[in-house]
């Protein structure tokens, strides 16, 4: 699901199931993700997310800027593979 930092948590909360990873659509290399175990979480993920998008693109007002997929947790080791060309 993809939603915005504009949108209030309260909304939210019943539309996410738990727990969920929160993931800043235009910030790369792990920055930004939360995991999220339930509604309080939520609404501090989202306000920490905020804070950080608002830092890094104060120039990028977009939807796009703003916004974040939430995707379902699968639990397991993380693995991550990073390159250049």
């Amino acid at each position: 699901m993809r939603i915005s930092t504009d949108e209030p948590p309260e909304h939210l909360s019943g539309m996410v199931s738990y727990p969920a990873v929160l993931k800043p659509v235009t910030l790369s290399g792990s920055r930004g993700v939360i995991k999220v175990n339930g509604k309080d979480e939520l609404k501090g993920a989202l306000n920490r997310i905020r804070k950080i998008i608002n830092s890094i693109s104060r120039k990028e007002s977009t939807q796009e800027a703003r916004s974040i997929l939430v995707e379902e947790y699968i639990d397991g080791n993380e693995v991550a593979v990073e390159g250049l060309i």
